[in-house]
């Protein structure tokens, strides 16, 4: 593994965690999600991602916007 391969498998590994951490749905934890989205892009580019680790960042993508999803409904109901 060449030293670049490891700091994107390396950064890859870390916006996981950040996907994972994100459960704020305020301006803070959007633009966490669109961090995230956007550094996976980077990653992606570089082919040095195993699909994987891709797969589980989109997965939490995913968790991340239908719980916001949720959150604004209730929200909305409460209202």
């Amino acid at each position: 593994m060449k030293l670049s391969e490891k700091k994107y498998a390396e950064a890859a590994n870390q916006l996981l965690a950040a996907a994972r951490t994100n459960t704020s749905y305020d301006a803070k934890g959007q633009a966490d999600f669109g961090e995230v989205a956007s550094q996976l892009l980077v990653i992606k580019k570089a082919g040095t991602i195993s699909a994987d680790i891709e797969r589980a960042i989109l997965a939490e993508q995913d968790r991340w916007r239908n719980e916001k999803k949720a959150s604004d409904k209730a929200m909305a109901d409460a209202a």
